[in-house]
């Protein structure tokens, strides 16, 4: 079948990016021994009419049409499995974001606790100490408003 000749106006099915489509024999040409066929594929626009060679043809029969309805029976199914594996993929990535959000809620509301509250206000005044060293200014628990308003009791 696929070393058939065709001729101009012979209806068949080209091949296309793996995909089979009904086409139309437009030309057909004998270049260094092997035949070539100019088609327009039925419904497309005449910027896609080219030349194929004849293992890119099939004749159109019964039993091209019934492969070509079985082709496109597998691949809508595997349409359907491939977005079936999508949802599945996605449902999958939707629980994991969840879980990572329930696990920082749990890591959130364990650092409010008063043992992590002191922590946190603990590691805030190291933070401000060394603030206020690096920047030659008197420590916090050097600040008594006593000695602040009455510079001379500090002598």
């Amino acid at each position: 079948q696929m070393s058939a000749n065709f001729v101009s106006g012979e209806k068949c099915w080209a091949r296309e990016n793996g995909s089979l489509y009904p086409a139309t024999i437009r030309k057909s040409l004998t270049k260094d021994g092997q035949s070539l066929y100019f088609i327009h594929y039925t419904g497309w626009n005449v910027r896609w009419d080219k030349w194929v060679q004849t293992v890119d043809l099939l004749k159109d029969t019964q039993q091209t049409r019934v492969l070509v309805d079985m082709v496109a029976e597998k691949k809508k199914a595997m349409g359907k499995k491939r977005k079936e594996m999508e949802k599945g993929s996605q449902q999958q990535q939707e629980q994991q974001q969840k879980e990572a959000n329930k696990s920082k809620e749990t890591n959130d509301a364990q650092e409010e606790t008063p043992d992590a509250i002191g922590l946190q206000k603990e590691r805030a005044e190291k933070r401000k100490r060394l603030h206020m060293k690096r920047n030659n200014l008197a420590s916090p628990e050097l600040l008594d408003p006593f000695v602040a308003l009455n510079p001379s009791a500090n002598s």
